[in-house]
């Protein structure tokens, strides 16, 4: 008795919204800070997705990974992850990057 399905994979999609400081800082010129100043950016990661998403990495294109890995996240979960950083005179405006994963049966 044969069984027969077509897997459908889902659309997988990831959202991250960065603070700077608890203010969404997207356009200038944002919190004022200064080179010695401790600066908290907050990034709040959504799976908009409709599968489960595994190991998700956000990295800042400045500061490198941020610390902190989401192991798995349900569509629609939201994850907040921070980072401390000391301010340089050579910061300005980091965007972020994403690598996310996710199972197909």
């Amino acid at each position: 008795d044969p069984s027969h399905y077509i897997g459908v994979p889902g659309d997988p999609a990831i959202d991250i919204e960065k603070l700077t400081e608890g203010e969404d800082a997207d356009r200038p010129s944002g919190p004022e800070l200064f080179a010695g100043d401790d600066v908290t950016w907050t990034y709040i990661v959504t799976n908009s997705g409709d599968v489960d998403l595994f190991d998700i990495d956000v990295a800042d294109d400045k500061e490198g990974f941020i610390k902190a890995e989401i192991e798995s996240t349900k569509g629609d979960e939201v994850n907040v992850l921070t980072e401390k950083h000391e301010v340089s005179n050579r910061d300005q405006g980091p965007q972020f990057l994403s690598s996310d994963f996710y199972e197909r049966d």
